[in-house]
C-alpha cells in the first residue's frame, strides 16, 4: 500500500490493528461518499495463514466489513489454498463472517496450454514455471 500510494504512513506499517489500517485505506482513496469513484479490488491471498496466526482474525474482519468497508466502493477478496479453513473459519455458519459474502469461487489450476497467454516465456521456461 505504501508503494502504491507513495505515502509514508502506509510505508511505515505502523497501525495499531486491522481496523485502523482499513479505515486509513478507505479514507485515503476517497471512497466514502464518492459514488463516481471506481471500485477498488483488495485481495488478501492465503487468508487462512492469518487465521492460523491469530484465530480472532475473522472477528476483526467482520467488524472491518460492517463498520468500514460495507458502504465503501471496495471489493474485498479473501482467498486461500486451505479449503477446509476457508469453509469453516470464513464461510461456515459459526464464522463471524457468515452471511457477508457476495460470491464464492473455487479456482482450478491453470491448464498448461493457457500459460503462454499470460507469460511471454519460451516453451522451456514455461515448463519450468
Amino acid at each position: 500500500m505504501g508503494e502504491y500510494f507513495n505515502d509514508p504512513l502506509f510505508e511505515s506499517g505502523r497501525f495499531t490493528g486491522w481496523p485502523e489500517l482499513f479505515s486509513a485505506f478507505v479514507h485515503h482513496t476517497g471512497f466514502v461518499g464518492n459514488s463516481d469513484a471506481k471500485k477498488v479490488v483488495l485481495v488478501i491471498d492465503e487468508f487462512p495463514y492469518l487465521i492460523d496466526y491469530n484465530p480472532a482474525v475473522p472477528s476483526a474482519f467482520q467488524k472491518i466489513w460492517d463498520q468500514i468497508l460495507k458502504d465503501s466502493n471496495v471489493l474485498l477478496i479473501l482467498s486461500g489454498s486451505s479449503i477446509s479453513t476457508i469453509e469453516t473459519a470464513v464461510l461456515g455458519y459459526a464464522s463471524p463472517l457468515y452471511g457477508r459474502r457476495t460470491g464464492q469461487w473455487q479456482v482450478e489450476p491453470l491448464p498448461f496450454e493457457e500459460i503462454c497467454h499470460f507469460l511471454p516465456y519460451p516453451p522451456e521456461e514455461l515448463v519450468m514455471t
